[in-house]
């Protein structure tokens, strides 16, 4: 996973950090600090709100979003 991105999973509101972007084995986001975390910027999962695919880096106004990390 070379295209790691660094984010703050308190601040933002990416799917790759919600609850219900559908990624069971917490694969595309690993922590480097406390208050960062890394994610691939290139993956994308079903969201079992939408029901649909989406990319870990959007979800900025989603009303569904609730933060796993």
């Amino acid at each position: 996973m070379n295209n790691m991105m660094p984010a703050n999973p308190k601040r933002s509101t990416m799917c790759a950090f919600c609850r219900y972007w559908n990624d069971p084995t917490n694969s595309c986001i690993q922590p480097k600090s406390p208050n960062i975390w890394l994610y691939d910027r290139t993956a994308r999962k079903m969201c079992t709100q939408k029901c649909m695919q989406v990319p870990s880096w959007a979800g900025t106004s989603c009303k569904h979003y609730e933060g796993k990390v």
